[in-house]
């Protein structure tokens, strides 16, 4: 079993919530228990996520950024073309309220939060396996990670922004320090400028 601290925060959160709605010092008795209910979901998620990712499960990883890296992808090149296109319904059926629609989402804001979750894992499951790859294969991981900071932008939303600038800032940061060779860290670094360069381009 792997132990991580960030569980101590959630659990004191958790607890915290618990101790809120069981004193009744809440004033909607009905939203702090269904928050509960997805805090307790997310410690879940959380728990079970640790232990699937860690302890060096390279086959776990390579899955696991595989498929956030085609999700991303995917999602990206579609709210690009839902974009172009000028549609008004999402998969062109659920009319939306406000035209605000991007993506899957209603609102443009969301779209960009779940592009928030999905870019790290993705952008750091291509620098840890640089150079594992042929040329080819190489480009289409860069293209993915392209489209999905594409369509970021395109949403307009200024907290995604806001967000995407820290990530930069991070990933920079954590890709130098964990450089297993000296250089690779700069070449990482590079890598991961290169395809948001790109994704401007787009």
């Amino acid at each position: 079993m792997t132990w991580t601290p960030l569980c101590i925060p959630l659990a004191i959160f958790f607890l915290l919530g618990v101790v809120q709605y069981g004193a009744r010092l809440t004033l909607d008795t009905s939203e702090t228990r269904q928050a509960l209910v997805l805090l307790a979901t997310d410690l879940i998620f959380f728990f079970v996520s640790a232990q699937l990712l860690t302890g060096h499960r390279s086959g776990t990883l390579h899955a696991f950024g595989l498929a956030v890296l085609i999700l991303a992808g995917s999602l990206g090149l579609f709210a690009i073309l839902e974009s172009a296109s000028g549609a008004q319904r999402i998969y062109g059926f659920f009319e939306t309220p406000g035209g605000m629609l991007f993506g899957p989402y209603v609102n443009r804001d969301h779209f960009a939060g779940l592009m928030e979750m999905l870019l790290p894992v993705a952008i750091f499951y291509i620098a840890g396996w640089h150079g594992r790859y042929s040329l080819e294969a190489s480009i289409w991981r860069v293209f993915a990670i392209a489209l999905a900071l594409a369509s970021l932008l395109l949403s307009g939303s200024r907290g995604g922004l806001l967000a995407l600038s820290l990530e930069i800032i991070i990933a920079t940061l954590v890709l130098l320090r964990t450089a297993a060779r000296p250089g690779q860290g700069r070449r990482l670094a590079a890598a991961a400028a290169f395809t948001l360069v790109l994704s401007c381009v787009h």
